[in-house]
């Protein structure tokens, strides 16, 4: 059986999962400000990175 001491341990995986969607959670709030920083020519990029994205999906 595991001790009170086992049951408060956070493992190596939920910790990743949860610094790597800290991370991406972030970028939601902070994209806005970027793009309205760089104007519409912005929007050209990451329609040519979706482009890329889904050519390589069809790999």
């Amino acid at each position: 059986m595991s001790t009170d001491a086992d049951a408060n341990k956070v493992g190596l995986i939920p910790v990743t999962l949860m610094v790597s969607g800290n991370i991406m959670g972030s970028g939601v709030f902070l994209l806005p400000a970027n793009l309205a920083a760089t104007g519409g020519i912005a929007i050209y990029g990451w329609l040519v990175t979706i482009i890329g994205a889904l050519a390589l999906s069809m790999v």
